[in-house]
């Protein structure tokens, strides 16, 4: 997708601690629901102007605390492709929390250095 590795693995640590099958979370004030490992927001995820979707990354369990059943690669390249979207903006996918910003600044670089380290033993 185009986007740094580390910083994808970084978003889905802080959106749902890595958990490839975590449940939906609570309803938001907005009345969506962020589903799957990277969170996608039900109401902007393959809407008009919201991020296109891949596959099937929301499954069919849309509401709020039901367990995940799409496909987490799926939901995965989706977060992917709207971390790309963001640009030097990552963080508005976490949160414009501060402790949020600096946890995924924190994390990115340690996991480009695992990344970096997977490539390089793939010859990549």
């Amino acid at each position: 997708m185009g986007v740094d590795p580390g910083l994808v693995a970084a978003t889905m640590a802080i959106e749902s601690n890595s958990n490839l099958s975590i449940s939906n979370s609570g309803k938001n004030s907005n009345g969506s629901v962020d589903i799957g490992p990277m969170q996608l927001n039900s109401n902007i995820a393959g809407q008009p102007g919201g991020y296109p979707i891949f596959g099937d990354p929301l499954g069919t369990n849309l509401g709020p605390h039901q367990a995940f059943n799409g496909d987490p690669y799926s939901n995965i390249v989706t977060g992917a492709n709207y971390l790309r979207t963001l640009r030097s903006h990552p963080q508005s996918y976490v949160g414009n929390d501060p402790s949020r910003k600096g946890l995924l600044d924190s994390l990115t670089p340690a996991l480009d250095k695992f990344f970096d380290c997977i490539r390089k033993g793939l010859g990549l």
